[in-house]
C-alpha cells in the first residue's frame, strides 16, 4: 500500500535505528492541536492561494516553469557530483565523495547518454543539483550544453546552487550556454539575497528554493521583501525531511516528527504555510510555492514509475494515475468466457487490447473493454506492478539509447486482488474515473471505509487528496 501508517512506523523504526527512540514523534494531542492550527492558516489562504496537485501543493501566485514540469511528471534532476562546500544542518546526505552524474538510480558517464535518456523518456524539465554543481563547473556546463543543443527551447533547464561560488562572469557563462533558471539556497549564506539581483541581470528566471526552517521565520520574512525587490520571480519552500544522516541535527532542534514514507518535520510545514500567508496578506510580488514532503512522495515518485511503466507496459495492460502497471484478467465459467471472448472479437477496434490463448483460459484486457461486457458469473483478477529503471540487467526489459547503451527496466508486484462481478463493476467505475459508486473515487475509499481490497485498489488507482494527515502520522510509542 502507498500510505499505510502501520507500515511506515515499522519502516521508520528500521531506518532510524536507535535514533528512533530519541525522536519526538507527534502524539495524538499534538496532532489535534496541529490540525487546528494548519486549518486556521489554510482558511486565511482561501481565495488567495491555489491548492494544486490534489491539494498537496499550496501555491500563492504562479509556479515556476521548472515546478510545472515537476508537477506534470516531465522533470529529471541530475545529481552532478555528490559534493558540497556548505554544511547545512538539514542536508539529507554527506555530499563528500565525488560521484558520477546520476538520477533515478541510473548513472551517466557522458552528457550524450543523459540527453538520450531524457529524449527516450519524455523528460523536458531538466535540473542539475550537486551537492554544489559549481564545484564541478566544466562537467556542469558540458551537460547543460548537450541538453540545450539536443532540445533547444523544447526543454527548461535549471541549476541549484548555494551561491558561494558565483559572480557576474559565472552567470554570464551559464546564460550563454542557455540556462533558463537558477535556484539559490540562501540559507547557506545566512539568508543574504545579494546574488539574486546579480543573477537576475543574466538569467531569465531567478528562484530561491530552501527548506522552511521554523526558528528562522523572521529572517525569512525579511529576506522575502529583499528577494522580491532584487528580482526573484519565485520562492519555493520545502518541508524538512529526516534521514539517518541529518537526524541528530534535527533531534537537537527539538523538532516534532511525522510518520510517513520517510519522517518529516511538522514545524517545517507550518512555517512554510505561515510564510505563504505572510506573502499573500502583504501582497508581495513574489509567488510562494510550498513543496510538501507528501507531494514529493506522491508526484515525483509516481512520475518516475510512470516513465518506466510506459516503456514496458503491453497493449493489453494500462497505466494508472499513480504510475502503476495494471493487468486485468477475467476467469470463471468457460461458457461465459467464450461469450465474452466472442463479444470482444466482434469489434475490430478492440484488436490488440485483449487476448486469450487458443486453448481457452482467462481473458486479459484493458479496463475500457471489460466495461462493455457482461461480468455476471465471472471473476476479475487485478494485478498492479511498479516499474523502475536500473543499471543492472534484470532480464525483464531494456530501453536502448541512441548511444547504444541499455537502461534496464524491472517490474515488482505490489498488489493482486480477485473481485466478484458486483465488485468488478465498482472497480471499473474507479479506474475509468466514473463516480457512479458514491464516494469510491474519493477519500472515503482511501480511508478504508469500504474495507476488503478497496483501500489498496483505490491507493493504486487514485492520488489521495490533501496534505499529510496529522492524525494518521502521529504515534504514541508507549515505550
Amino acid at each position: 500500500m502507498f500510505e499505510d501508517p502501520r507500515t511506515f512506523r515499522e519502516a521508520n523504526r528500521k531506518e532510524y535505528g536507535g535514533l528512533f527512540y530519541q525522536m519526538r514523534w507527534l502524539d495524538r494531542p499534538g496532532a489535534d492541536e496541529a490540525t487546528v492550527r494548519r486549518r486556521e492558516i489554510l482558511d486565511r489562504l482561501e481565495g488567495r492561494a491555489d491548492f494544486l496537485c490534489e491539494g498537496s501543493k499550496p501555491c500563492y501566485g504562479e509556479l515556476s516553469p521548472g515546478c510545472r514540469h515537476c508537477s506534470g511528471g516531465t522533470w529529471s534532476c541530475l545529481f552532478i557530483n555528490n559534493r558540497c562546500n556548505a554544511a547545512c544542518f538539514f542536508c539529507p546526505a554527506p555530499q563528500e565523495v565525488d560521484g558520477m552524474p546520476s538520477t533515478s538510480a541510473l548513472t551517466f558517464a557522458t552528457p550524450g547518454e543523459y540527453a538520450d535518456y531524457c529524449a527516450e523518456t519524455g523528460v523536458r524539465g531538466i535540473s542539475i543539483s550537486g551537492g554544489e554543481p559549481l564545484l564541478s563547473p566544466d562537467r556542469t556546463l558540458a551537460y547543460l550544453r548537450e541538453c540545450k543543443k539536443r532540445f533547444g527551447d523544447g526543454c527548461h533547464f535549471w541549476l541549484y546552487t548555494n551561491g558561494t561560488l558565483v559572480d557576474s562572469d559565472t552567470f554570464r557563462r551559464l546564460a550563454d550556454e542557455g540556462l533558463d533558471e537558477i535556484r539559490f539556497n540562501i540559507i547557506a549564506r545566512d539568508y543574504r539575497t545579494d546574488m539574486v539581483g546579480l543573477a537576475a541581470k543574466s538569467i531569465p528566471v531567478v528562484t530561491v528554493e530552501i527548506p522552511a526552517v521554523p526558528e528562522d521565520s523572521s529572517l525569512l520574512r525579511r529576506a522575502m521583501h529583499e528577494m522580491a525587490s532584487a528580482g526573484a520571480k519565485h520562492l519555493n519552500l520545502h518541508q524538512i525531511r529526516c534521514t539517518p544522516y541529518n537526524c541528530r541535527n534535527l533531534i537537537e532542534r527539538d523538532y516534532t516528527f511525522l510518520h510517513g514514507p520517510h519522517a518529516s518535520v511538522l514545524e517545517s510545514e507550518l512555517a512554510a504555510l505561515d510564510a505563504m500567508t505572510f506573502a499573500a496578506e502583504n501582497r508581495l510580488p513574489l509567488p510562494v510555492n510550498y513543496c510538501s514532503f507528501i507531494y514529493r512522495h506522491r508526484y515525483q515518485g509516481d512520475a518516475a514509475a510512470r516513465r518506466a511503466a510506459i516503456k514496458t507496459v503491453t497493449s493489453t495492460e494500462s497505466v494508472t494515475a499513480r504510475g502503476l502497471i495494471r493487468r486485468c484478467s477475467l476467469g470463471g465459467d468457460p461458457e461465459r468466457l467464450a461469450h465474452a471472448s466472442a463479444a470482444l472479437g466482434r469489434d475490430p477496434q478492440n484488436a490488440g487490447q485483449w487476448s486469450r490463448s487458443p486453448q481457452g483460459g482467462p481473458i486479459t484486457a484493458v479496463p475500457e473493454l471489460l466495461a462493455g461486457i457482461t461480468l455476471d458469473g465471472l471473476e476479475l483478477h487485478i494485478e498492479y506492478e511498479r516499474a523502475f529503471f536500473s543499471d543492472k540487467d534484470t532480464g525483464v526489459a531494456a530501453l536502448v539509447l541512441d548511444s547504444g547503451n541499455k537502461i534496464f527496466i524491472s517490474r515488482s508486484r505490489r498488489l493482486a486482488a480477485d473481485l466478484t462481478d458486483k465488485e468488478a463493476g465498482m472497480f471499473l467505475d474507479l479506474c475509468l474515473g466514473r463516480n457512479t459508486t458514491a464516494g469510491l473515487a474519493g477519500n472515503d475509499a482511501l480511508s478504508g471505509e469500504y474495507g476488503g481490497p478497496w483501500t489498496d485498489i483505490a491507493a493504486c488507482e487514485k492520488v489521495p487528496y490533501g496534505l499529510q494527515d496529522y492524525e494518521s502520522s502521529s504515534m504514541d510509542t508507549g515505550e
